[in-house]
């Protein structure tokens, strides 16, 4: 019969592996979600006057906000929440919209994207991480004595 501590660990991998296929899904995406908003970003900055981007951006945030939240990513969550937040107001002033809005959406984009990169770091790094455990748990070469 397997200890309970064997039990846990079998309990923790599993619970590890269903959060990093979560999150790879996520990350997926999220990269389409900030492609689409790419080209909202690009749409808006040739015609300013046009608040169709702004509301496509601000759908995409709202769906990126969900997502990021569902997949245990609060930081990205809140910052896609930030950028919505700071889009509404700005649609509720109502246009012409700012060269300086423009730059601040710009900025929050370019940091959506490099949050995401740095997840898909993680990911990647994930197996990387259990290698380097396993020969702290049963050193490699060594014979017990």
């Amino acid at each position: 019969m397997p200890s309970s501590v064997a039990l846990k660990a079998a309990e923790d991998a599993a619970q590890d592996a269903a959060e990093a296929e979560i999150l790879d899904i996520f990350v997926e995406e999220a990269d389409e979600l900030l492609e689409e908003m790419e080209s909202a970003l690009g749409r808006w900055e040739a015609t300013r006057e046009s608040a169709a981007p702004l509301a496509d951006m601000m759908r995409v945030l709202h769906t990126l906000k969900g997502g990021a939240r569902l997949a245990a990513q609060g930081r990205l969550g809140d910052m896609a929440h930030d950028l919505e937040q700071r889009l509404s107001e700005a649609q509720l002033q109502g246009g012409p919209w700012t060269d300086s809005l423009f730059l601040d959406v710009q900025g929050g984009y370019d940091a959506l994207l490099k949050e995401v990169e740095s997840m898909r770091s993680r990911l990647i790094a994930e197996p990387d991480v259990a290698t380097d455990r396993q020969p702290q748990e049963c050193p490699q070469g060594e014979q017990p004595n």
